[in-house]
């Protein structure tokens, strides 16, 4: 994808078991790794696990090359989360281009 071509890791993370996430993988041809979170430790970490529904929220964190948070995508579109992204990247780039001078 784009993302990776740029440099980034994509990976994401979801309460569901590691069975669900194969079939998950498979029917859309998921090309990034997803992780099984069925104890909700990442989830909880994040602030993302909703227990009245028993389901984590669908949230893209971007984190720049030293792991901080630079970006929260609270209600993510997957139509255009990666067009989102991809634009926040270049505009980081660019940033720790001029900071370099």
């Amino acid at each position: 994808s784009s993302i990776t071509k740029e440099g980034a890791k994509v990976i994401g993370v979801s309460v569901q078991t590691v069975k669900s996430h194969l079939a998950f993988i498979k029917k859309y041809h998921l090309n990034f790794l997803l992780l099984a979170d069925p104890a909700h430790k990442v989830a909880n970490e994040y602030g993302v696990y909703n227990p009245k529904w028993k389901v984590d929220n669908r949230v893209t964190f971007l984190l720049n090359p030293q792991g901080k948070i630079v970006r929260i995508y609270p209600k993510v579109d997957p139509k255009v989360n990666a067009t989102q992204i991809m634009a926040e990247m270049k505009m980081l780039k660019s940033k720790m281009k001029t900071a370099k001078g």
